[in-house]
């Protein structure tokens, strides 16, 4: 069998796959790019972009209607065209996928093969009876979503994230099953726009969320348009042309039956059984062993977030042209958003990880705070974390209106290193809802050695340590 040889083979032309490319194609010319499903990534496709397309959507109307209720817009309120919200969500999130397919529909046919890739070895893949030999492979063939157990018989009558944005219009009736990210963010927004929406998980966590007090917060706020369920493991069954979704002490027939409890890696078709035998993927350098192989993006099980799977593809393709050179990579500081109303977002360690008796927290409701009532809001916290002596801040979990922002704010502190006492010398404007971190790094304050005793935050002039 004539066998094609190549310098570096990508299995996956998703965001990882991509990300790889740029840097591979940067230092040879001698490259493969495999891919055998469908082109354009899963963000682009059935995730990130498409879902917050419909929150957008819901987020202005929800504004509208806030004004409304507060007697500022005078008049009925206009109706939702449900058919026009959906085919507005394919056109952007078809603009989106189109952007990412022509980065793989403008290579030539030496660079891009379109077929199922298969290990025959560590440096050798069988793509649909083609062999390639390759000195290092990057797989990043991404994941997909997952059914729980025995409900595959019912996959057809259910819906998952690419057929939920399929829908002619926003669904009268939903019920989820999963509240992670996606199933909050489109359960939420089919809510606002008019739904009767019912959401259970078997977790008792919800969104990025791992805080038990954040989480009461967020499901005070969740629950004013749906009807959230922690805790409660979901038993499924047919109902004539319906299903029957039943846990504890509910029985829906909804509509529509949103799964979102999970993904798989896309692994099982690759014939990597006896490359993987005794070996795992190294979570610095995304090295499989001590093998040529370097797994990235969803498909190596790290965070399946596409910021994450951009540095992947990066880390994959460096140690992949290094090889056997390789080396480990720092990841950056770890960052979660649940596009909601309000955002949830965790930053650095979450609250799962803490070790709760080696940590202090600090608390800010936002139920008083000013910007936050400015703004129409109910509710909501920010919680930060830090360690009990130095007082370095080690992560944060957030309930609040333009949480993105703060998270981001608060993973800047966190790259540098700050500690509270640092983080409280920087400027804090008013009105905003940044003065609410300002309150819980206060809290953290007082809980350090000697904190009651502390003069003002800010560094003295003649360049003393002072306070």
């Amino acid at each position: 069998m004539p066998c094609r040889s190549v310098d570096i083979a990508i299995i996956g032309a998703g965001s990882a796959g991509i990300s790889a490319l740029k840097l591979v194609r940067r230092h040879t010319g001698n490259f493969l790019l495999i891919d055998g499903g469908a082109l354009g990534t899963t963000c682009a496709r059935v995730g990130c972009m498409p879902s917050k397309a419909l929150v957008e959507i819901a987020a202005r109307y929800h504004d509208a209607r806030s004004l409304h209720d507060r007697g500022v817009l005078a008049g009925p309120l206009p109706a939702v065209d449900r058919v026009a919200v959906m085919r507005e969500v394919r056109r952007l999130r078809d603009h989106f996928s189109e952007h990412m397919i022509a980065q793989t529909r403008q290579l030539s046919e030496r660079h891009f093969l379109q077929g199922h890739a298969r290990f025959l070895d560590a440096t050798t893949l069988d793509v649909d009876g083609e062999r390639i030999a390759a000195r290092a492979v990057i797989v990043a063939t991404g994941s997909r979503p997952l059914l729980p157990p025995g409900w595959e018989a019912l996959a057809p009558r259910l819906l998952q994230s690419g057929q939920f944005f399929e829908l002619p219009a926003v669904p009268t009736e939903l019920a989820v099953v999963g509240l992670g990210s996606i199933g909050l963010e489109l359960g939420q927004a089919a809510a606002i726009l008019g739904a009767r929406v019912s959401g259970v998980d078997l977790q008792r966590r919800l969104g990025c969320l791992s805080d038990p007090t954040a989480i009461r917060h967020a499901l005070a706020e969740l629950n004013r348009t749906m009807d959230l369920h922690l805790g409660h493991h979901p038993r499924l069954e047919p109902a004539g042309e319906r299903l029957r979704l039943s846990f504890g002490d509910c029985r829906l027939e909804p509509e529509h039956l949103l799964v979102s409890s999970g993904r798989g890696r896309n692994l099982d078709r690759l014939g990597m059984d006896a490359l993987a035998t005794g070996r795992a993927i190294d979570p610095g350098s995304l090295q499989l062993g001590e093998l040529p192989v370097f797994v990235a993006g969803d498909s190596g099980g790290h965070q399946a977030l596409l910021h994450e799977a951009i540095d992947d593809g990066q880390i994959a393709a460096a140690n992949a042209l290094a090889f056997p050179h390789t080396r480990a990579y720092r990841r950056r500081v770890a960052l979660q958003i649940t596009f909601t109303q309000p955002q949830l977002a965790t930053v650095g360690l979450p609250y799962a990880a803490l070790d709760i008796h080696r940590a202090i927290i600090g608390e800010a409701p936002l139920a008083t705070q000013g910007r936050a009532l400015l703004g129409g809001g109910s509710g909501g916290v920010l919680r930060l974390y830090a360690e009990p002596r130095a007082g370095k801040l080690l992560g944060a979990e957030l309930v609040a209106p333009q949480a993105e922002h703060l998270a981001h704010g608060i993973a800047a502190w966190l790259e540098a290193g700050l500690t509270v006492e640092q983080a409280l010398r920087l400027p804090f404007y008013h009105p905003t809802l940044e003065e609410g971190l300002r309150t819980a790094l206060n809290g953290l304050a007082g809980k350090l050695p000697g904190g009651a005793a502390r003069g003002p935050r800010l560094a003295p002039r003649d360049g003393s340590a002072g306070a």
